[in-house]
């Protein structure tokens, strides 16, 4: 099951690289059908750059995807909810980690020095120091 939805989404991706996005299920007779619940496809989790929304670059229409995004795609007790969540009683069967280039967060803390600033900042340095031990160069 988990192949064929992603198959789906890479279908989906596809058409919008090619510009030929269909739009699937954005309606209004698509909004009634969500009004007793939702059934999601997958969980999908992303950075909040506004440049790659997973329902536009995944040609999904509505209720079709879970989507967690946060700035520089790290993960916290938050989104680890939110993906049990989705598993346990949304019955998702796909989760798929979207990153993408030219990341502005990331960016941020390769640029500048944030170490005693931002609670935000410092997570994504731990985030990415425990990731990864390469070293990032601007």
């Amino acid at each position: 099951m988990s192949q064929v939805i992603l198959n789906e989404l890479l279908k989906g991706n596809r058409r919008f690289m090619q510009g030929n996005n269909i739009y699937p299920r954005i309606n209004t007779i698509r909004m009634e059908e969500l009004l007793n619940g939702q059934q999601p496809k997958s969980v999908i989790i992303g950075c909040a750059d506004s440049r790659v929304p997973p329902e536009i670059i995944f040609d999904q229409g509505l209720g079709d995807l879970f989507v967690l995004r946060v700035a520089g795609n790290i993960m916290s007790n938050a989104i680890l909810e939110s993906i049990y969540y989705a598993i346990e009683y949304l019955q998702v069967s796909l989760i798929l980690i979207l990153g993408h280039s030219n990341c502005g967060a990331v960016q941020a803390i390769i640029d500048n020095d944030h170490t005693e600033s931002h609670l935000f900042f410092q997570h994504i340095i731990k985030s990415h120091n425990t990731g990864s031990r390469k070293k990032h160069t601007p």
